[in-house]
């Protein structure tokens, strides 16, 4: 009779997050399937992950003190900051919770649905997007959002097809409002 596996799912350890299992090697030990801080998928025994011996997917992204630099997670809080201060023209009345100028709370509001996302749909069909596009990056206004989910919530669109999108065209009439 085999030993019991303990369930890693949903744990961290170094830039691996367990998400399934995968399965057994030629050896009979049990394989979790984890994703990578880089976006990679990987496989990789129950002892390479407890003992530290299987750190990354071998991408060689270094950690910083905040453990997640080089990761896609990263390089998303990275971007909405600096759009929001170096694109001025498009961004002008977007800004980004307070809370969220530290890494570590942005990571603590968003990071479990990214990873949801990530596996309902794939890391290339994963991005941050603004619920209501005229409103702030915040916790309840972002969400994971799919590129044609995207596409269909933008400022030009005028398509907003997903529940909030009474606010989104208020906000487009209050806006256009002030133009005139």
């Amino acid at each position: 009779m085999g030993r019991l596996t303990t369930n890693l799912i949903g744990q961290t350890f170094n830039q691996l997050t367990v998400i399934s299992l995968s399965g057994r090697n030629s050896n009979n030990r049990t394989l979790w399937r984890c994703l990578c801080m880089c976006g990679q998928y990987i496989n990789t025994t129950s002892d390479g992950l407890t003992r530290s011996i299987t750190k990354n997917c071998g991408c060689g992204i270094k950690l910083t003190s905040d453990g997640d630099a080089g990761s896609k997670f990263y390089r998303t809080w990275t971007g909405l900051r600096s759009r929001t201060r170096l694109c001025a023209d498009h961004y002008e009345d977007v800004y980004v919770d307070p809370m969220w100028q530290s890494y570590k709370i942005f990571k603590k509001d968003m990071y479990a649905s990214y990873l949801d996302h990530i596996i309902k749909y794939g890391d290339k069909e994963t991005s941050i997007d603004r619920i209501n596009p005229y409103g702030d990056y915040k916790k309840s206004n972002c969400r994971w959002a799919t590129r044609s989910e995207q596409n269909l919530n933008t400022r030009n669109s005028g398509k907003n097809l997903f529940k909030y999108s009474k606010v989104i065209q208020d906000e487009k009439q209050r806006y256009s409002s002030q133009d005139n």
